[in-house]
């Protein structure tokens, strides 16, 4: 099979992530770069041996590439992904696909009328496979409960490394939108999908030369019945990312890279509803013995390919892609919904209204509303 030529839209930040993976694999290579940056672009020109271009219509009008990854700002996704599918070029966008639900629509939209092949890099979840696997198998029960957490830090000199970041416009929102769709993503694939925010708390603590969010804290109900609990910051050191996914016969931990089994010795609901007590002396309270947990580890399972050699096999060979824009529209939609309870001050249920967002993320870029506690 011949190599399959790769184009890279946006040459700051992750694009270089993006060339180490092509360098360092025989089937892919890179093929061209575009960047409105015309001293970074020729330079990765010269560097790589690739031709440049300054507008993305001229790379997709080009034979240089059989599809391109968009590493823009996050405002600009939608736009460039829906012209390269106008154009015929198979495209994967970054994290995340877009900024809102109608431009995830959009995009899906687009996707469907052309024909053209567009993937995400909303793939986090490849992280969790063990645990979602011991899930879905039914071993731990109906779920009942997911509390998922993930503090970490990111400084001014971060958001000061392009003039987007930290806005409403440019990044959408902040730790939502940027860092923690990953954990969206991770959330969703753990506990099914959301069917409600019911309540949510933005605050921006630590970052008071930004515009956006650091810190989030939701209620969440699942399709399935279970409670959730989603809390994030991005101004909290040491780093700590976890969660915990409850069901009626077991459960599944994860404490930084910990990652554990536990088995339920009875089922928590035959424990809940259990009326008779077990009688113990000098006690004051009474209850039924409560289910003791075995712990083990989670058994491994194999590993699946990257989201960029998954997304070249399927331009290659025509096969599926691992996260459609469908799939990322969950993840778009419950970060939305987190942003819309919060400045609307009531549960948000999914899919989200269309219009309320877009007029409300008009609001955010405007600066009708401060997010800073003081």
């Amino acid at each position: 099979m011949d190599k399959v030529r790769v184009g890279i839209v946006g040459l700051y930040g992750i694009a270089n992530r993006h060339y180490d993976e092509i360098a360092a694999t025989p089937e892919r290579e890179l093929g061209a770069v575009c960047d409105i940056d015309d001293t970074l672009a020729s330079a990765w020109s010269e560097e790589y041996e690739v031709p440049w271009y300054h507008d993305y219509h001229d790379l997709f009008a080009s034979k240089d590439c059989d599809f391109v990854i968009l590493s823009t700002p996050h405002g600009l996704h939608c736009e460039i992904a829906c012209a390269a599918m106008e154009a015929g070029m198979p495209v994967m966008i970054q994290k995340p696909m877009c900024i809102t639900v109608a431009e995830a629509d959009r995009i899906i939209e687009t996707a469907r009328r052309t024909g053209t092949k567009v993937g995400t890099f909303h793939t986090a979840h490849t992280s969790e496979l063990d645990a979602i696997a011991v899930i879905r198998s039914g071993r731990i029960g109906d779920l009942m409960r997911l509390s998922y957490v993930s503090h970490a830090s990111r400084g001014m000199a971060y958001y000061l490394s392009g003039p987007w970041r930290g806005t409403w416009a440019g990044e959408g929102s902040g730790v939502l939108s940027n860092q923690c769709i990953h954990d969206i993503n991770r959330m969703h694939a753990l506990g099914g999908s959301v069917a409600e925010v019911t309540s949510c708390t933005l605050a921006n603590l630590g970052h008071p030369g930004i515009e956006v969010e650091d810190a989030c804290i939701a209620a969440l109900r699942f399709e399935n019945g279970a409670f959730g609990l989603f809390h994030v910051t991005l101004y909290t050191q040491p780093s700590i990312r976890g969660y915990e996914v409850i069901g009626n016969l077991g459960c599944v931990t994860k404490q930084n890279r910990e990652k554990k089994l536990g088995m339920f010795s009875i089922p928590l609901r035959e424990y809940l509803e259990n009326p008779h007590a077990v009688r113990k002396p000098r006690a004051n309270l009474q209850d039924a013995p409560r289910p003791e947990v075995s712990w083990e580890a989670v058994p491994a399972v194999d590993p699946v390919p990257s989201a960029m050699a998954q997304f070249a096999m399927s331009v290659a060979e025509d096969g599926p892609i691992q996260a459609p824009p469908e799939f990322a529209l969950r993840d778009i939609e419950v970060w939305n919904a987190m942003i819309l309870s919060h400045f609307k001050h009531r549960p948000v249920t999914i899919p989200v209204d269309r219009d309320e967002y877009t007029e409300l993320h008009q609001d955010l870029v405007t600066g009708k509303y401060d997010l800073h506690w003081h």
